[in-house]
């Protein structure tokens, strides 16, 4: 017998993590009446930003999956090509990030900004390509998320075929590497590259992507409190099955009777059955 512990333990973790909705401040430059004036209106952008992307959601997934690995990962980028509530081209994005999909330069590293540079492996629909792109790229990969397809087999749920073509983005800080000595961003698509930058796209110098770590480690990746989990949970359902076992061998024991007495196949589960039987000879047992 399973009985899933870890499941609301993992759903606790993750409505504790995003029960209060983050608050934005602004501080004014200097004390003039203009410069608080545009903080006030800088808290106002945040605000309408945070509600427009739906960043609560966001951060729900970003949890969830600190929760189960350890590390949850988001993403903000500006983007050329993608258009706002208005139909201006241009606009912030704002995505979760599955964190198979992420590989630092050094594993030792905890610091997400130190890393030298970060690639984010991902999938995306032929059809994605060719409307981004403008080009037929080769779907060879096999689905879009492993993890996803394998959860869905594990909870019953149908999946469905499909391939998808590989992206790679490698963000390169300055002096990452003797080509990119300013840094840069390299995307390629379907095995062909589609984007070049020879300098760091933003002059904050801070990569797009942020990391939420359950239990520090020391290292890139964090840990989940699942790793303590385990085996407690495999105990408890090694005990409970144990516990059944001895209820259905009580509640229904082995009987003994002489051979020939009675036929074992009147024997039922019926309540308040009645079997008859030969009495045995007393004076052979004596």
């Amino acid at each position: 017998m399973v009985i899933n512990k870890i499941r609301p333990i993992i759903r606790h973790e993750t409505a504790r993590l995003v029960s209060q909705k983050p608050i934005f401040t602004v501080v004014p430059a200097t004390t003039e009446d203009e410069d608080q004036a545009a903080a006030r209106v800088g808290e106002q952008i945040f605000t309408s930003v945070y509600d427009e992307k739906e960043v609560d959601y966001i951060l729900h997934q970003v949890a969830f999956w600190s929760s189960i690995t350890g590390s949850g990962f988001m993403k903000s980028y500006w983007d050329p090509v993608a258009r706002d509530a208005n139909g201006v081209p241009g606009d912030i994005c704002i995505e979760n990030v599955n964190p198979f999909h992420i590989f630092p330069a050094n594993q030792s590293e905890e610091d997400l900004n130190k890393q030298p540079y970060i690639i984010q492996a991902s999938t995306k629909t032929p059809e994605w390509v060719k409307t981004r792109y403008g080009f037929d790229a080769p779907a060879n990969i096999m689905a879009s998320n492993v993890l996803e397809d394998a959860f869905q087999t594990l909870v019953g749920t149908r999946v469905t075929p499909r391939r998808e073509v590989l992206v790679i983005e490698v963000w390169l800080k300055p002096g990452a590497h003797p080509k990119f000595p300013l840094g840069g961003l390299i995307t390629v698509v379907g095995g062909q590259l589609v984007q070049r930058i020879d300098r760091f796209p933003y002059s904050h110098m801070q990569l797009p992507f942020y990391k939420v770590d359950l239990v520090p480690t020391g290292r890139f990746f964090g840990e989940s409190n699942i790793t303590d989990l385990i085996p407690l949970q495999r105990e408890y359902n090694r005990t409970v099955s144990q516990i059944v076992e001895a209820k259905n061998l009580m509640a229904k024991p082995k009987l003994i009777a002489p051979r020939g007495s009675i036929n074992p196949r009147q024997i039922s589960s019926e309540p308040g059955q009645v079997i008859l039987y030969q009495p045995g000879d007393r004076k052979s047992v004596v």
